[in-house]
């Protein structure tokens, strides 16, 4: 698949109205800022996040607590900076997914994470910011690696 480096827009001309509103109400909410994205449940923060991938500067995700695998994916489709630093553990799918990512990553709160996901995370193609006095020797010798 080629890389998009503009704005992706969805096209919402096929969708259910009530799915259309749903996705604007949430949109609307998440940019005015009345909600946390800390504490938004599963299915708000991945509308946050399709709304931040379609308009970057709509929100900071600095305060995002966890991602799963399907949230990393779709954010490492970006080549922009990725601020991650509420994010303290992450899997190795997710890790896998986020090495996709060709901008900054910024991961300075990252303070649990296995050999396997540090090794995943080492082979992002983009600048990988992390807090080495939160993890292990062995894990930030091995994230060092990224270049």
């Amino acid at each position: 698949m080629a890389q998009h480096r503009d704005y992706i827009y969805l096209d919402t001309s096929a969708c259910l109205p009530e799915v259309v509103e749903a996705f604007e109400a949430k949109r609307l909410e998440i940019e005015a800022h009345e909600a946390d994205l800390a504490v938004l449940t599963a299915e708000d923060r991945r509308l946050a996040i399709i709304s931040f991938v379609r308009e970057p500067v709509s929100f900071d995700l600095s305060e995002v607590r966890e991602i799963t695998t399907d949230d990393a994916k779709l954010l490492a489709s970006t080549g922009w900076y990725l601020p991650l630093d509420a994010i303290q553990e992450l899997t190795p799918r997710a890790a896998y997914e986020l090495s996709n990512h060709s901008g900054t990553l910024s991961l300075t709160g990252l303070k649990d994470i296995d050999e396997e996901s540090a090794t995943l995370l080492s082979r992002h193609r983009g600048p990988l910011l992390v807090d080495v006095n939160l993890l292990s020797p062995n894990i930030s010798k091995i994230l060092s690696r990224n270049s």
